[in-house]
C-alpha cells in the first residue's frame, strides 16, 4: 500500500496548518491581557522603580499637581532606573 499522499492531500494539509497557524496567531493577538502585561499598563509616575517615568516632565503629564522632589527615572541611556530631583513648580514644572 502506498502510503505517499497525493499532491491534492498535500495541498488540503497545508492549507489546514495555514488556516490553523493563522487561527492561532489571531487569538493571541485577541487574548485579554495577563497580569504581567497589565503591570506594564501602570502609569509611569516615577513613584517606584517599577513605575519610573522617562523624564521630569512625564511626570507632570501623568499628574499634573505632582510636587518637586525625588522621582525614580529611566531612559534608554540608564540601565536601570534611578532617583532624581525633580522641579515641578518653576516654568510649570518638569524640570
Amino acid at each position: 500500500m502506498n502510503t505517499t499522499p497525493t499532491p491534492m492531500r498535500w495541498w488540503r494539509r497545508l492549507r489546514t496548518m495555514i488556516a490553523l497557524a493563522a487561527v492561532g496567531a489571531l487569538a493571541v493577538t485577541l487574548a485579554p491581557p495577563t497580569v504581567a502585561s497589565a503591570a506594564a499598563l501602570q502609569t509611569a509616575d516615577g513613584l517606584s522603580a517599577a513605575t519610573a517615568a522617562g523624564s521630569c516632565w512625564e511626570v507632570k503629564q501623568q499628574d499634573g499637581d505632582a510636587p518637586s522632589g525625588i522621582y525614580w527615572l529611566v531612559t534608554p541611556a540608564l540601565v536601570a532606573p534611578e532617583q532624581f530631583w525633580c522641579d515641578q513648580e518653576t516654568d510649570g514644572g518638569g524640570w
